[in-house]
């Protein structure tokens, strides 16, 4: 027995799928771009410029803070960053970090 779908249903099923896989490259570009942040925010580039000190060193909320709390952060601030102007409360402090 064979089960026919309508031009609806199929319809229906693409853009879902499609919506999905949407979603999920948003969401892979966010993580990557968050883990790029916390890159340019390392001690890795602390002598990059002079007198600039990265963000995750300069700003004291973020000592002792985990890698996981650190990654949530992050990407809460790439997502707010893309989707608005920001929130200004968190910014970066050397040329690569802008």
């Amino acid at each position: 027995m064979q089960v026919c779908c309508s031009e609806f249903d199929r319809h229906y099923q693409y853009v879902l799928v499609y919506g999905v896989g949407t979603l999920c490259q948003i969401m892979v570009l966010l993580h990557y771009l968050g883990c790029l942040w916390i890159f340019f925010g390392s001690d890795y580039f602390e002598n990059y410029e002079p007198d600039h000190v990265p963000w995750t060193i300069a700003n004291e909320d973020f000592h002792g803070m985990s890698k996981l709390d650190l990654m949530v952060f992050s990407n809460y601030w790439v997502c707010t960053v893309i989707t608005t102007v920001g929130y200004g409360d968190y910014t970066g402090s050397t040329t690569i970090e802008y």
